[in-house]
Order: structure tokens, then C-alpha cells, then sequence
């Protein structure tokens, strides 16, 4: 099973990389509309793309808590 620091990595990375968002800007705590200046839209990709990238990680079980959280902000 995944760890938290691995899927909290993997989230890292996808937003570093597809989002451009600074490493320092990126917390557990962050807000992705406020903190993280990602739009509605934004979102979205982020979660097709975390789908994708976590669907990878086997028997991940935050891998739902995860999206059903993105999904509350949106």
C-alpha cells in the first residue's frame, strides 16, 4: 500500500510539473484556488491527471480521499 509521502509526492510532482506551481508554494495545507492560483478548470486536469499518475500506486487507499477532496473544492 502507499504511503501518505508517497501519494503526497506524487501530487507534488504533477503540480510542479503540469502546473508549474513553485515546490515551495505546495503544502498539505495549501488551497489550490488561493494558494495555489489554479482555476476551476485547473482542477479538473489535476484531477484526470492524479488518475492517471495514482492509478499507478497499487491498493492506494488515500487515492480516493484524495479526489473526493479536489472534488469538494470544485
Amino acid at each position: 500500500m502507499a504511503t501518505q509521502k508517497e501519494v503526497y509526492s506524487k501530487i507534488k510532482s504533477v503540480l510542479m510539473d503540469e502546473f508549474e506551481v513553485e515546490e515551495d508554494s505546495i503544502s498539505m495545507e495549501a488551497n489550490l484556488f488561493t494558494d495555489l492560483e489554479l482555476d476551476s478548470l485547473d482542477a479538473i486536469d489535476l484531477m484526470v491527471t492524479l488518475d492517471k499518475e495514482l492509478a499507478t500506486i497499487e491498493n492506494c487507499s488515500r487515492y480516493s480521499l484524495i479526489v473526493n477532496s479536489i472534488l469538494v473544492v470544485i
